[in-house]
């Protein structure tokens, strides 16, 4: 009984010795999706990226309560660089990030109060975030960890990876397990959670983007509450 023992117990040693951490299993994950996504390594090449993007927005009851084109462009090289105008309430509306700061036109009025012009910043940099990652997750990375699996509200299953962002945020990745695309996230927007699925994707220079999304309100546990908006993305450089 005791050479058993034992012997399970060596074994249980040397199959756990032989596991990848979480943290290794995160970093296998996210390098095996960057992958997918851009099978020729063709990301480092990108220069410029010039989208449209409509974004659909509904309340609760699930009434469309605002539709918004963006057109944004996204300078990649030497350092990066943002723009973004649409139209809202017929009054033109401009935000530009020249690298240094951030300056803001609402028709001809140029806005300089210091805190809006920071979450303008901030708006701008997630819809860029929203756009391309994986790709740039090392560079928003503090640290990862691998969680587990789970079957998502759409019935696909998925493996998480939970992520601490070097601003803090905490955010959980949902890959699927085959090919380990990308499909959402979860995060925390102040006192409620969004998960933001991605449900068409797209080719573009190579490299697999996201054409549709749907951002759902969700509890602590990633289950969907009801649809807040749908997105499209058209790609025009």
């Amino acid at each position: 009984m005791k050479k058993l023992l034992f012997v399970y117990t060596l074994s249980l040693s040397i199959f756990f010795s032989c596991s990848p951490s979480p943290e290794k299993q995160a970093e296998e994950i996210i390098a095996s999706s960057i992958s997918y996504h851009d099978p020729k390594s063709n990301w480092g090449n990108l220069e410029r990226i010039v989208v449209e993007k409509q974004q659909i927005n509904y309340d609760a009851e699930g009434l469309e309560t605002s539709e918004i084109i963006f057109s944004q462009e996204f300078r990649l090289k030497p350092y990066f660089e943002a723009k973004s105008a649409w139209e809202k309430d017929s009054v033109a509306h401009k935000v530009t990030f020249d690298g240094l700061k951030v300056s803001y036109m609402m028709g001809e009025n140029e806005v300089l109060n210091e805190g809006f012009l920071k979450s303008k910043r901030a708006e701008i940099e997630l819809g860029y975030q929203d756009l391309v990652m994986p790709m740039i997750i090392s560079s928003l990375s503090k640290s990862s960890v691998y969680q587990n699996r789970t079957n998502l509200s759409d019935n696909r299953e998925a493996e998480i990876v939970k992520m601490e962002l070097k601003d803090g945020r905490m955010i959980d990745l949902y890959f699927l397990p085959e090919n380990h695309q990308l499909i959402a996230y979860k995060q925390r927007i102040r006192n409620e959670y969004e998960v933001v699925n991605t449900v068409e994707m797209q080719d573009y220079e190579g490299i697999n983007f996201p054409a549709k999304k749907e951002i759902f309100a969700a509890d602590s546990l990633g289950n969907h509450l009801y649809l807040k908006s749908k997105i499209s993305y058209r790609f025009l450089n």
